[in-house]
């Protein structure tokens, strides 16, 4: 691959590759089935609803979301928290990823989003 079609990659980023199943972003891994994450190939454990956050998040990367969009749009019908319990299941996902929640922010205006991590927007020369 030449320098500048690496360059163009690397400033146009790809959405993680996946196949509705699975997401994968670098070494960060979902697989929908089961509800499983692993990072680095190590079994990361999370609930069925940090699962559901994280899952919603990273299949709309650099979209933020308010706490009541995320409400209603994950959990339509069943869940009744509220913006305080988004918040909690948000850090505790942020806490389970360790080093790697770099991919996860809320904004000052209270929005969550998923930014894929550096080392997935760039492919590899092969």
């Amino acid at each position: 691959m030449s320098e500048e079609k690496g360059r163009v990659i690397a400033l146009n980023p790809r959405p993680a590759r996946g196949d509705g199943q699975r997401l994968t972003f670098g070494h960060l891994q979902l697989y929908r089935r089961g509800g499983q994450v692993r990072l680095y190939g190590r079994s990361v454990g999370l609930t069925a609803r940090e699962f559901g956050l994280l899952w919603f998040l990273a299949n709309h990367p650099w979209q933020p979301f308010t706490a009541e969009q995320l409400t209603y749009r994950i959990w339509p019908t069943d869940y009744l928290g509220d913006a305080a319990s988004i918040k909690v299941l948000f850090e505790r996902i942020r806490k389970k990823l360790g080093p790697f929640c770099t991919c996860l922010h809320l904004s000052p205006a209270g929005a969550y989003y998923f930014t894929p991590p550096v080392r997935s927007r760039v492919r590899s020369a092969r």
